[in-house]
């Protein structure tokens, strides 16, 4: 079987995104230009087009504060424990916010605020997964591999758009 992949560089308001798919499926948006899913080598990869114009489309609606649910094809291979906190970071709507430990709690495991944090940590698709909606315990903004200055744009591009009645 022939597997299409692509790596691709997307100017965002955040700074310059690495974009990884495979498949008609991205599997990996990050802020590191290091950064690389496992398995993978620079040689192993070619263009596509249609979903990059997508994902480009996409995040320019998002950064103009359009509320909605991201389209673009998305792939997420991870633990059982991490597939887990992802779908239900995909549960987020836009402009809510949780913290770790009610995450735990919500997916039937109270104690496991840490592990929660290390999965949300994992997350391999910056934005779309949108884990910048979840909060230290007193709603402090924690961690976030884009960085904090990200996270909080983010946050704040959410709640402005919430605060003036224009989310869904």
């Amino acid at each position: 079987m022939n597997v299409e992949r692509a790596m691709w560089r997307e100017m965002s308001p955040w700074g310059e995104l690495g974009v990884w798919a495979e498949s008609g499926r991205l599997v990996a948006i990050d802020r590191s230009p290091d950064f690389r899913p496992a398995a993978s080598t620079p040689d192993e990869w070619n263009w596509s087009r249609d979903l990059q114009n997508q994902l480009s489309q996409e995040l320019a609606q998002y950064a103009a504060g359009q509320p909605f649910h991201f389209r673009t094809p998305i792939y997420l291979a991870g633990t059982d424990w991490q597939l887990r906190v992802w779908r239900s970071l995909q549960d987020l709507v836009w402009g809510e916010t949780t913290s770790y430990g009610d995450l735990a709690r919500a997916l039937g495991q109270p104690s496991a605020s840490r592990a929660v944090g290390k999965a949300v940590g994992e997350n391999p698709l910056l934005i779309l997964v949108p884990c910048h909606r979840v909060l230290g315990a007193a709603g402090e903004v924690t961690g976030y591999r884009g960085g904090l200055t990200m996270k909080r744009a983010l946050l704040e591009l959410e709640s402005a758009q919430l605060a003036l009645g224009l989310a869904d």
